[in-house]
């Protein structure tokens, strides 16, 4: 179950293909329930079936909807896994035998909170503030609904630890990292440099996509830009009125986005939040030295000066500085790019970590 699903862009919509894909493969059967823009409709397959629940509905009747939904395609003997909708998992397995594993991407209620303007603070300082009516709701439905949950998977610790503070039993959670499929991409297929830095990314604020082109425009640098956002328009402008050398890809196909990765050097993730990135993986497959901002899940990616930089932070260089560091020393970038490689494929190798999941899924049933 997740609230999104390809073509739209996002670590759980790419999550869940992927792991039905990887289920159906096995084989198995496996329903997909997820919401879309467009009007409602089913997709059926052989080994699995997508149901696509509009969102135009009122919000109480769409969570009742898709609550109904996940209930009538779903079997007591099998947990459910949600990537997202949780609220919506957790009333259809209510007065039931059904259990359901949440894998818990980031904290919903802080990314609508910023999305809407309510808050401005980062995603620690916003577990702390007094909330209005709104939001204190939104934050007892989004922890009960972890609660309820059999079992919850986090990407990262930090992540582990916000479970902690909302309310789930720290036994009842299982760190299992994000992965990536290392028979797509790998850094066998590389040729020219196209880019020097390359971020791949929802354009909203706390990117930091802003400072990057800053930082380009500083050190002369060729910048490619791939997702698409709100913040588009504003940083379409800035380029343009800085004279920096950047290209816009917007939301992109995955052949397009593999040619990316072989054409640029340097992959940069300037967020100041971030669960764990699958184009951070993907980058450092691929052969790109990598770049993100410290106390933030790249560091459950990311061994600072060892396979790549951590910066952003007092304790930490600036992202100018790493650019700058890394681009004047090729042996240490090399030599970070040999162990990243090895990393990858030791910690987040897509095969391996499903498999994990997968054996919660059997563990949960009996």
């Amino acid at each position: 179950m997740s609230g999104i699903y390809p073509p739209e862009s996002g670590g759980p919509a790419k999550f869940t293909k992927e792991f039905a894909e990887w289920f159906a493969a096995k084989p198995g059967y496996c329903t997909v329930v997820t919401l879309t823009d467009e009007n409602s409709s089913t997709i059926h397959g052989e080994h699995q079936q997508i149901i696509k629940l509009t969102r135009s509905l009122n919000l109480l009747v769409r969570y009742l909807r898709v609550a109904l939904t996940i209930r009538k395609n779903s079997k007591v003997d099998v947990p459910i896994l949600a990537a997202g909708m949780f609220l919506e998992t957790y009333l259809a397995t209510r007065f039931s035998r059904r259990k359901y594993i949440a894998k818990v991407p980031g904290d919903f209620v802080w990314e609508r909170a910023r999305n809407n303007g309510y808050t401005n603070l980062d995603i620690e300082d916003f577990q702390s503030v007094a909330l209005n009516l709104k939001y204190k709701v939104f934050r007892w439905a989004a922890s009960r609904s972890l609660k309820g949950a059999s079992r919850v998977i986090v990407p990262t610790r930090q992540l582990e630890k916000l479970c902690v503070r909302w309310g789930v039993k720290k036994e009842k959670i299982s760190y299992i990292p994000n992965s990536v499929d290392l028979s797509l991409f790998n850094s066998t297929i590389r040729d020219r440099t196209e880019f020097d830095l390359l971020t791949v990314c929802r354009l909203v604020k706390w990117k930091g996509v802003e400072e990057l082109i800053a930082v380009a425009k500083e050190l002369n640098l060729k910048l490619a830009i791939a997702g698409d956002g709100p913040e588009r328009p504003h940083l379409e402008n800035l380029a343009k009125k800085i004279g920096v050398e950047v290209t816009f890809f917007g939301d992109i196909s995955q052949t397009q986005l593999l040619d990316l990765y072989r054409h640029s050097r340097i992959f940069v993730l300037n967020s100041s939040y971030e669960g764990l990135s699958h184009a951070l993986l993907e980058a450092r497959a691929s052969g790109l030295f990598s770049i993100a901002r410290a106390h933030t899940g790249s560091e459950d990616v990311i061994e600072n000066d060892k396979d790549g930089i951590l910066c952003g932070s007092s304790t930490y260089p600036e992202l100018k500085s790493a650019i700058t560091h890394v681009l004047s020393n090729p042996e240490f970038e090399s030599a970070c790019i040999s162990r990243s490689l090895s990393r990858t494929k030791e910690v987040f190798d897509k095969n391996r970590n499903f498999e994990k999941i997968f054996q919660l899924l059997k563990v949960s049933a009996s």
